[in-house]
């Protein structure tokens, strides 16, 4: 929502497809929009990867941008498939945690305010109630 403001849920699929001893669904993946339809969102979260994986991929008109938030690098590619790499350098993998819960204790949260979580909780709540029917 930081990137692409409000988001609506389109479909969304989870399910418990391993032999992990979890309570927990370990794959899920959702599919939003932007409210105002300039951006198509797909979320996927899995427990099931061996290789650790975190990226965030933006396509714009001009400009693709892979940043992966395990090898700390940002990449852009331009229209003529030019890329330039970012390297942010060594980022502890708990550092953004730290940060957030320093931030709480500080009195200065820095990661949303209560409007954005109160909208953040509504698509969960709506991934959450469709689960629950099995009304993907």
């Amino acid at each position: 929502m930081y990137l692409c403001g409000e988001l609506s849920l389109v479909s969304a699929m989870s399910g418990k497809l391993s032999h992990l001893e979890i309570e927990a669904d370990d794959v899920c993946t959702l599919l939003m929009k932007s409210n105002d339809s300039s951006a198509h969102i797909v979320l996927h979260m899995d427990y099931l990867a061996f290789r650790p994986k975190r990226t965030v991929e933006i396509q714009t008109d001009n400009l693709s941008i892979s940043a992966c938030l395990v090898s700390n690098s940002i990449s852009t590619y331009d229209r003529t498939g030019v890329e330039t790499v970012y390297d942010i350098g060594k980022i502890d993998r708990n550092y953004t945690y730290n940060e957030l819960q320093k931030s709480i204790i500080e009195q200065k949260p820095v990661a949303t305010t209560l409007l954005e979580a109160n909208s953040i909780m509504k698509v969960i709540d709506e991934v959450t109630e469709r689960y629950m029917e099995k009304s993907w």
